[in-house]
């Protein structure tokens, strides 16, 4: 009697450490090392890469937009947000700003003058 108590406490010993090591082991491996996404808004893109890598991660340019608010050649918005925590080496995508639209116009010839094809006489 003593010899099977012995043996499944034994045995109980063990399956508690195997499912702890597992569940430590799994966390481990889906979170690994998190960081959070730094605010890469309003920087320009080569800027936006060195914050990312100091960060351990990665930023790609995926999108250009215009925009009447954000100037030129900076980030205009960013994916994952800012504060999101993420696995490192996660890529950051980014879409830049091409400031504000031009519409193109054609130069204004007739001064007030009637067109020529147009004859009255």
């Amino acid at each position: 009697m003593r010899t099977l108590l012995r043996t499944v406490w034994m045995s109980l010993v063990l399956v508690l450490v195997a499912v702890t090591s597992a569940l430590l082991a799994m966390s481990l491996a889906t979170h690994g090392r998190e960081v959070t996404v730094p605010d890469l808004q309003g920087k320009s893109p080569a800027e936006a890469r060195r914050i990312a890598e100091d960060g351990d991660l990665s930023a790609q340019v995926e999108h250009e937009y215009y925009s009447a608010t954000v100037p030129e050649g900076k980030v205009l918005s960013q994916t994952p947000a800012a504060g999101t925590i993420v696995r490192s080496g996660w890529e950051l995508r980014l879409t830049v700003s091409l400031g504000p639209q031009r519409a193109a116009t054609s130069p204004v010839t007739s001064q007030g003058q009637p067109p020529s094809s147009i004859n009255r006489d």
